[in-house]
């Protein structure tokens, strides 16, 4: 359990930094436009994450049959979350869709990155 506390504190940490990073970046390069997509896409990665740490985490404590209904609900959910934020997020046509849509794929990115590193330290030891 002690684990799993931990890789949430430090993806919330990198998530968190990557959005800040790009939001200077976007400030930097003068584009502003996207800066409100980025920001909104980065709290709807942080919802969506929050939640799949919830219901992780109480599907440790379950049965497996019934974990796994209860993942699976969840998945529904998160997803289902997503679709209804995009919908009213669309309904703003100065928020730029694809900075919400880069905002939002940051935790993938993030595991994409990271299974990356492993697979090259791994692979050079």
């Amino acid at each position: 359990m002690e684990e799993f506390t931990r890789y949430v504190k430090v993806t919330l940490l990198r998530l968190l930094s990557l959005a800040l990073m790009v939001t200077g970046l976007l400030l930097l390069l003068g584009k502003a436009e996207y800066l409100s997509g980025w920001l909104i896409g980065c709290a709807i990665n942080g919802v969506y994450f929050l939640m799949l740490c919830s219901r992780s985490f109480r599907a440790m404590k379950m049965d497996p049959a019934k974990a796994f209904t209860v993942l699976r609900g969840g998945a529904l959910m998160r997803i289902l979350t997503i679709v209804l934020i995009l919908i009213v997020v669309l309904q703003f046509p100065s928020v730029r869709i694809w900075a919400v849509v880069a905002g939002i794929l940051t935790y993938r990115v993030l595991i994409y990155f990271e299974a990356a590193y492993h697979a090259c330290i791994r692979r050079h030891l």
